[in-house]
C-alpha cells in the first residue's frame, strides 16, 4: 500500500500538520536530517495534533554532535512516546514501493562533537527514476563526500554562500534547484551561491522555510524521460499556490508549494 514519508518538519510543524490532517494521513516514516530546531523542532506539535509517527530516522551519531538541550530533548520526546528511532549512515537504503531513499552522508566513522550541519542526513530520493538530492544543511567542507547526480537539488543550508561549490554543482548537475529560506532574509540565499548556480545554467526556485513543498513524478505522456525539463525551467513558476497548481501535459515531474514559489534565476 501507499506510504507517507516526511523529511524534516521545521520548528513548529504547522505545514506538515495541515497537509497530513487534510489528507487523513499519519507518517509511516519521518527522516530528521539533524536535530537543529528549524528542522526538527515541530515534533511535539505534530504528536499533539494526533498524528502517528511509526518510525523516525536520524543521522549516525546524531545525539553526539554539538547540540543544545532543546535539540537533544527532541529524541527524548520520541522515545517517551514509544516511537522507534534508527540511525542511518552512508550506504543504507530504504524502499517504499517504487521509491528508494539512499543515504549519501554521514559515514559511520564520523567524529563526535562536531557541528550538526557537518553531519546531517543527505538523502538521494529515487522517485521511479526521477532523482532528488536533499542536502539538508550540509556545509561546503563535506559536500564532496555526499555528491551524487540528480535531477532536482534541494540546495544546502538555505542557499548559504559556504555550500554548493562549483565542483559539487558540476558533479551533481541538477536540472532544477530549490532553496528554502525566509523571503525577508538579507543574507540567504547567498549571492555567491546564486552566481554559481547561474553560471551552470541551473534554474532556481525559492520557497519560504515554513511552506510545504512536494515534488511529484508521473508517467511522461510523450514517452520520453527528461522532457519535464522544459516545464521546470519555463512553466513551473506560473501561479503555483495552495489553491491552484499548473502542470505541463508532457511533464514527468512537477513542483507544488503550499505557499508561493519565487523565481530567482533560470
Amino acid at each position: 500500500g501507499d506510504k507517507t514519508v516526511g523529511i524534516d518538519i521545521a520548528s513548529d510543524g504547522s505545514a506538515v500538520i495541515d497537509y497530513l490532517l487534510a489528507e487523513g494521513r499519519d507518517l509511516d516514516a519521518l527522516y530528521l536530517t539533524h536535530l537543529h530546531l528549524d528542522h526538527a523542532g515541530g515534533l511535539s506539535e505534530i504528536l499533539d495534533a494526533g498524528i502517528q509517527i511509526r518510525q523516525i530516522y536520524v543521522p549516525w551519531n546524531a545525539e553526539e554532535q554539538r547540540l543544545d538541550e532543546r535539540s537533544l530533548a527532541i529524541l527524548a520526546l520520541a522515545r517517551g512516546r514509544g516511537i522507534p528511532i534508527t540511525s542511518l549512515a552512508r550506504g543504507d537504503e530504504l524502499r517504499y514501493n517504487k521509491t528508494a531513499i539512499q543515504v549519501k552522508w554521514p559515514d559511520r566513522d564520523c567524529r563526535r562533537g562536531q557541528n550538526a550541519n557537518d553531519l546531517p542526513l543527505v538523502l538521494r530520493i529515487d522517485l521511479d527514476g526521477a532523482l532528488i538530492l536533499n542536502t539538508s544543511d550540509l556545509t561546503g567542507s563535506y559536500e564532496r563526500y555526499a555528491a551524487a547526480p540528480c535531477d532536482v537539488l534541494k540546495v544546502a543550508h538555505h542557499g548559504s554562500r559556504d555550500s554548493s561549490g562549483e565542483e559539487f554543482l558540476a558533479f551533481v548537475s541538477p536540472k532544477l534547484a530549490l532553496i528554502s529560506c525566509s523571503s525577508t532574509s538579507r543574507s540567504l540565499p547567498g549571492a555567491e551561491t546564486l552566481e554559481r548556480l547561474a553560471a551552470q545554467g541551473i534554474p532556481v526556485l525559492r520557497y519560504r522555510t515554513h511552506d510545504l513543498t512536494a515534488v511529484h513524478t508521473e508517467p511522461c505522456a510523450c514517452g520520453r524521460r527528461g522532457c519535464w525539463e522544459q516545464y521546470a525551467s519555463a512553466n513551473a513558476l506560473k501561479r503555483i499556490t495552495r489553491e491552484a497548481m499548473e502542470r505541463c501535459p508532457d511533464s514527468a515531474l512537477w513542483v507544488h508549494c503550499a505557499g508561493k514559489l519565487e523565481q530567482i534565476s533560470g
